[in-house]
């Protein structure tokens, strides 16, 4: 190959190893912070692959992404913003080199967590097979990503269902100081084979040869034959990241690579004195680049709180009928069905979501009114249907994902808590995540220590997820209808316990606020705030209460993140005593956040201590009558309630 294919393809490294030396210039004089991650050596494979891609197609890269960036449209003045903290930067400047994230080039983002990106691609990948588009979505990732189950869990997944996706395995030889012989137990091409994906091993050095490959792969993806697995082998002749004393190997092998540059190797393929005219008029102009991002603002600790969510819509509910009595199980179907039919862009999926309606039931139906393309049922693989919900969202869709019990969840951590919840930030606000994960938590009711954790707690700690539950069929299928038109990521959180309840829903267009609380009974002598399925026993204790003469308020809290403080202020100000009353564990639980809120901001009001009611510091047990016990009763949340109001003496002496 000669002519404008070779010239592109010289630019583009010549672009990227211009930017990485200026980069590390920068790093030495003090104008960056954090670590830099340099891909020098590396160049053809960026290079190679992004030459074939369309604007259109996307791409999500890992720590070492500049090359990547730069290759598929990224803005090297804004690339510079971002090192160096500046508020053009693509993350206006707060999050640095290992999170480049740009829409209009494509870039889905880059991630400091090694393989966090493979089922992002995937997701991009699913979203463009279900809107009916030609794009494909590439994965980079090095060599030592291929030891984390996320590697595994994304090529099944795109095996399975034929995805437009290309996996770049950047093999450098090296996972961060550990050479491959030690970490992988075979090449990393040849692990796509058992999941019959075609894997091609090529050499990495060489632009030409990386481009033709890719072109091979990207052809195969777009016309709808499935993914493929290329593997470059490379090298990084820079440290793991710049100032690496680079003890873990040996001087002579860094030169022996070094000999095989991709640069070097392609010059030869210029006409005379070409390669030379480019690397002068690149390296000028990204001084001239890195001058002119010096000089824009810096980002400020003003800027801290912008971008980790979203300004949502305030649902404006819709009544147009009478409202019908149907079970809590049934307002899940009910609330999908009718988002699905509002907008083609909603999606479900998750382990027997589709033609199994579900594990409890609650996705029955879906599958034969809107088919396989938006109803599909997945394997057990909770990290890539996470990431691939991210994916989805970033790229056009509105996925709603199942993942029955929220300890399952933890299998998923990376995808939801780095990515997930993130995402918006690291973009600066340029890309929004709209997914939904409905799981059982908050249950009240378990099938033993990993089948039924109240991790609420775990979830509304998270800056960039929302987190909600219900304790009613209407509650239920209002919350999830307006979490799935939420820009943000929403657990929904539902309860095992209340599945068979009944109770009345709206008709029409019924929608419940998201970080809105309500007062499910009014009261002047105590309030007791609880959601999920410690709601009903909350109500229970206020009815025994009343017999005694004790007018208790009880409070739905309904959304953990955003909270509604100003209802849990306003019960506290009617009745100056609270209780607290939820299914995580008590320590470090919900109830402390509610507790620190009366302290801070209603401590006036306050005429006893505030009182948590939630089960001890163990594990939740499996027997049904250990299971009573370790769940407070509506006789436990009652007493507590009693004992508030025989303290408030000892608090107004205190005062």
């Amino acid at each position: 190959m000669s002519g404008e294919p070779v010239t592109r393809l010289y630019r583009t490294m010549a672009l990227i190893r211009g930017f990485e030396t200026t980069a590390a210039r920068l790093l030495r004089a003090g104008e960056l912070s954090g670590n830099l991650h340099l891909s020098l050596g590396q160049e053809a494979v960026a290079a190679g692959v992004c030459d074939v891609l369309a604007p259109a197609d996307t791409i999500t890269t890992t720590h070492r992404g500049h090359g990547h960036c730069l290759a598929k449209g990224g803005d090297p003045r804004r690339m510079f913003a971002e090192l160096t903290g500046r508020v053009t930067g693509y993350c206006k400047g707060r999050a640095g080199s290992m999170h480049i994230a740009d829409p209009g080039s494509g870039i889905l983002g880059a991630t400091a967590i090694v393989g966090g990106g493979l089922p992002i691609a995937v997701g991009a990948a699913w979203s463009a097979q279900v809107r009916g588009s030609d794009d494909v979505a590439v994965a980079f990732f090095g060599d030592g990503a291929v030891a984390e189950g996320t590697f595994h869990e994304s090529l099944n997944l795109a095996a399975l269902w034929r995805l437009p996706v290309v996996f770049v395995c950047e093999n450098n030889q090296y996972a961060e100081l550990t050479p491959t012989d030690l970490h992988l137990a075979a090449e990393p091409y040849r692990l796509a084979e058992p999941y019959g994906i075609p894997g091609v091993r090529v050499d990495g050095n060489d632009a030409l040869a990386v481009r033709a490959a890719a072109e091979t792969a990207v052809e195969r993806a777009r016309s709808g034959a499935g993914p493929t697995l290329l593997e470059c082998v490379t090298y990084r002749t820079s440290g793991h990241y710049e100032g690496d004393p680079q003890r873990y190997r040996d001087r002579a092998e860094v030169e022996q690579w070094k000999r095989r540059d991709p640069l070097d190797r392609l010059r030869p393929a210029l006409p005379e004195g070409l390669a030379a005219e480019i690397d002068a008029d690149t390296l000028t102009s990204l001084e001239a680049a890195a001058a002119a991002a010096l000089r824009d603002p810096e980002a400020t600790p003003g800027d801290l709180l912008d971008d980790v969510y979203g300004e949502p819509q305030e649902p404006v509910p819709a009544v147009t009928g009478p409202g019908r009595t149907i079970k809590y199980r049934e307002a899940v179907a009910e609330a999908l069905g009718e988002e699905m039919e509002r907008d083609p862009a909603v999606v479900v999926f998750g382990e027997d979501v589709a033609r199994a309606g579900g594990t409890f039931l609650a996705t029955k139906g879906l599958l034969d009114r809107f088919g396989e393309s938006r109803v599909r049922d997945t394997p057990i693989s909770e990290g890539a249907l996470i990431g691939a919900a991210v994916g989805a969202a970033m790229t056009g869709l509105r996925p709603v994902v199942e993942i029955m019990f929220a300890d399952f969840l933890t299998l998923a951590a990376d995808q939801l808590v780095n990515h997930a919840a993130k995402m918006r930030s690291v973009s600066g606000g340029e890309f929004s995540v709209p997914m939904v994960v409905r799981v059982i938590g908050a249950a009240g009711k378990a099938a033993g220590p990993q089948h039924g954790q109240s991790l609420e707690g775990w979830l509304a700690h998270v800056p960039g997820l929302k987190v909600v539950t219900a304790s009613s069929p209407a509650d239920l299928k209002g919350l999830l209808k307006s979490a799935i038109r939420d820009p943000d990521p929403v657990i929904v959180l539902e309860s095992l316990a209340l599945w068979g309840v009944k109770g009345e829903v709206p008709g029409g267009d019924h929608l419940v606020p998201i970080g809105r609380a309500a007062v499910t009974r009014p009261g002047t002598d105590v309030a007791l705030v609880a959601w999920g399925g410690a709601h009903a026993r909350a109500m229970e204790a206020a009815r025994l209460l009343d017999l005694e003469g004790i007018d208790a308020e009880v409070v739905d809290l309904r959304s953990l993140m955003p909270l509604d403080r100003e209802t849990v202020l306003a019960a506290l100000r009617r009745t100056g005593r609270l209780v607290v009353v939820h299914d995580a564990v008590a320590p470090y639980g919900p109830g402390a956040e509610i507790a620190a809120l009366a302290a801070e901001s209603g401590f006036a009001w306050l005429k006893a201590p505030v009182r948590r009611v939630a089960p001890p510091f163990t594990h939740i047990p499996l027997p049904e009558p250990l299971q009573r016990a370790y769940y407070p009763g509506a006789d436990e949340i009652a007493a507590a309630a009693r004992e508030l109001l025989t303290a408030p003496a000892q608090v107004a002496a205190h005062r």
